[in-house]
């Protein structure tokens, strides 16, 4: 299954959460909701790639606007990519063999 790995702030800005995997996400939790990080792949979270894409969309509902009128949705301060789960576990990419001569 997929999972989620934060690169950085959506404006470029240096986070200490870069180069983390989202392990648990809360929109609802406080203002900018509680997000949960690991830098061990095997203890992210993983959904299939269009439940990923939906959660990092997902507005909280305790508090559905930010002050700006726009929508609140904590994960999307952050920029981010959707791996599968065996290019976390062996990011080399596999070279195809050599035919034997």
């Amino acid at each position: 299954m997929p999972m989620m790995r934060i690169i950085g702030l959506a404006n470029g800005a240096k986070h200490p959460y870069a180069g983390q995997y989202l392990k648990a996400y809360d929109p609802d939790d406080g203002v900018h909701g509680r997000i949960e990080v690991t830098r061990d792949p095997t203890k992210a979270l993983e959904l299939p790639r269009s439940e990923l894409i939906a959660l990092w969309r997902q507005s909280s509902k305790t508090i559905p606007l930010r002050p700006d009128g726009q929508p609140n949705r904590p994960l999307t301060a952050f920029s981010v990519e959707i791996r599968p789960t065996h290019y976390i576990r062996n990011p080399t990419p596999r070279r195809p063999k050599e035919p034997k001569k």
